[in-house]
């Protein structure tokens, strides 16, 4: 994304051009590093100066790192390193309580609505910057880490078409985006270090090793409703595949 573009993201709105605002609605501070996951929702509204306010009332109890207005333009509320309350009870991977290690990115849209280009532009770099800054190794939905609770984003957003992954992620960071997991170049250079060091400890056949491991990988890779995701399942078997040859 050239810089000339990245200007008009954030020149997008004279009143909303990437204002910095503080909240309340936060406990506690943590590393940059520290930041595994990012989070996406949606306002359920289309006010804008509504959503502000809101975030900014200590009775809301709610607050995100960024709203995304209609026109793509941003607003910012307190520091990365804030832990801010946009996931409410929530789980990912195992780990609950998603708000102390995630970034909340709310985009201005009700139900029914869908995010607008502008919106996914913003959406693009903000990811991107992120991603790049933190240790962030996943983005979600609200609706993947709280299920049966939240519902967003839902149809606001179409996960396969409106993100581009060459640019929110041009150094491969990410292991998982949405339901679409990314396949690393040395996931099978991994797989067969793990292999090797579990044959050793346990003095047992290699094949034995990898049989194990590839049952406890697939024990771990869960989409965070509780359920089996198995889109894993054809880099598991072309792992396999090709470590067999």
């Amino acid at each position: 994304m050239s810089r000339d573009r990245v200007d008009e993201v954030f020149q997008a709105s004279d009143k909303y051009s990437m204002v910095m605002l503080d909240t309340p609605n936060k406990k506690g501070r943590r590393r940059l590093d520290q930041i595994t996951l990012g989070v996406i929702h949606y306002t359920g509204s289309s006010s804008l100066e509504g959503t502000l306010a809101w975030f900014q009332d200590p009775e809301a109890k709610v607050s995100a790192h960024y709203v995304i207005a209609a026109d793509g333009a941003v607003v910012q509320f307190g520091d990365l390193e804030d832990v801010l309350w946009h996931a409410g009870r929530s789980e990912w991977l195992g780990r609950k309580w998603c708000n102390k290690y995630s970034i909340g990115y709310e985009v201005v849209c009700g139900p029914k609505g869908r995010f607008t280009p502008s919106q996914i532009t913003s959406l693009h770099y903000l990811l991107r910057m992120n991603i790049q800054s933190t240790g962030m190794t996943a983005v979600v939905g609200h609706e993947h880490i709280s299920p049966g609770r939240k519902i967003d984003p839902g149809n606001c957003v179409n996960w396969h078409t409106d993100f581009k992954l060459n640019i929110i992620d041009p150094d491969n960071q990410l292991e998982y985006f949405s339901n679409q997991r990314i396949d690393h170049t040395d996931v099978i250079e991994r797989y067969l270090k793990e292999d090797q060091s579990l044959a050793s400890s346990r003095n047992i056949p290699i094949e034995h090793a990898k049989e194990l491991n590839e049952m406890n990988r697939a024990k771990e890779m869960t989409d965070g409703r509780g359920g089996s995701d198995f889109s894993w399942l054809p880099r598991l078997l072309k792992a396999l595949f090709q470590r067999s040859v």
